[in-house]
């Protein structure tokens, strides 16, 4: 099988690359080793698909800042609009900034990608998994379920995040095989394991989670917590677990819009002279079950203590939930080793996009963002160096 570019994976990233490729004028395949393409899409926004953000910023994304923002460019913030809008799906963004398809269905996002390919005469092959790339610039041989010769390659097979969707590492691996180096991989967005959870199990709560480590605060946010019987997940400890390491304390605020003074006056507001028990008290608070915790974990008497109590309940981190659990890879290939062209400089027309990269965002469509923009990007490059 011969083509102009090959990409390799055919997720979010592979197939921007893809379609930017073959707009550019490129004969294109891509190599995708699932039954079908876009298997990890369907499952992002729980279905919803928060394809990205209504402002995404080098600020919201971990690794090299100026690279980052280069490659943001590409589509600006509001260029995810206008890209899909190419597709023809429309696009909306909720109170927080999360933009997703206006169906709220991740397949109409899916089924107009695959259509786009289609049109543009793109060459689909899925059960494709290729295990070694051979070969160099305008002569490459892929070898693996197919054999393919391209002319230039496009790797974005994706990260280590949710293996079940196929992004089981594949790619470090090939990479490693070429001489590129990668930076440690470990999960982000995911859960915090963490005992004493488990009698909180399916409770929800607004708080603030903070991960201590000694006597240093080393990361914070606000949102939703989710109680598990392993330990604590939700948007907040998502956006906190890529610093979470075994024996920092994760203390959960369950007045974070309070200081100290604030919520002790708050409870003696709401006591209202009646003497109420502590956890009747924080009842008409949050939880039952938080309220009975905080409650007992007081340091004292008093509406102080009370609240204090309630702004620090405490659990030591035992790790982070794994690969399986994350949504998205931390580490990859560092800009050192590539150009803003994407092509990796060891390899030329060899170019990287998506997950690959050591580049990870918050949690709210930043990631799917970076995979459209890198996407774009390493695609039309390949085709203009042809």
């Amino acid at each position: 099988m011969n083509t102009g570019i090959c990409v390799i994976g055919g997720g979010a990233a592979g197939i921007a690359a893809a379609i930017s490729a073959a707009r550019f004028g490129a004969s294109v395949t891509v190599a995708e080793g699932n039954s079908r393409v876009g298997k990890k899409l369907l499952q992002t926004g729980n279905g919803r698909c928060n394809l990205s953000h209504v402002s995404p910023a080098a600020e919201d994304y971990f690794g090299d800042r100026d690279f980052i923002k280069d490659v943001l460019g590409e589509l600006g913030t509001t260029g995810a609009f206008t890209f899909f809008k190419s597709l023809g799906v429309l696009l909306h963004s909720d109170g927080e900034g999360r933009v997703y398809p206006y169906s709220n269905s991740a397949n109409t996002v899916l089924d107009a990608l695959r259509r786009e390919l289609d049109r543009l005469g793109v060459n689909v092959v899925t059960d494709c998994r290729i295990t070694e790339i051979s070969g160099a610039d305008g002569a490459f041989v892929l070898a693996g379920s197919e054999t393919i010769k391209a002319k230039k390659v496009v790797l974005a097979s994706g990260g280590c995040a949710a293996p079940s969707t196929g992004s089981d590492g594949g790619g470090f691996v090939l990479l490693e095989r070429l001489g590129v180096k990668h930076t440690p991989l470990r999960p982000a967005l995911t859960g915090i394991k963490c005992g004493g959870t488990a009698r909180f199990k399916g409770v929800r709560a607004k708080a603030r989670v903070t991960l201590l480590r000694g006597a240093s605060r080393v990361a914070s946010a606000d949102g939703e917590v989710q109680f598990t019987d392993r330990g604590l997940s939700g948007i907040c400890v998502f956006d906190v677990s890529r610093f979470a390491e075994k024996g920092d304390v994760v203390n959960v605020d369950l007045l974070p819009d309070y200081t100290p003074e604030l919520a002790a006056g708050l409870l003696e507001e709401l006591d209202c002279g009646r003497n109420l028990p502590p956890a009747e008290l924080l009842g008409g608070l949050f939880n039952r079950r938080l309220a009975e915790a905080a409650a007992a974990n007081a340091k004292g008497a008093g509406f102080a203590a009370l609240a204090e109590s309630a702004k620090s309940l405490c659990f030591k981190a035992e790790g982070v939930m794994p690969f399986a659990n994350a949504q998205v890879t931390a580490g990859g290939v560092p800009a050192s080793e590539i150009g803003s062209d994407l092509q990796v400089g060891r390899v030329p027309g060899l170019y990287l996009a998506g997950e690959l990269l050591d580049v990870d965002g918050k949690c709210g469509g930043y990631n799917l963002h970076w995979a459209w923009c890198s996407g774009i990007r390493a695609g039309r490059e390949a085709a203009a160096s042809i």
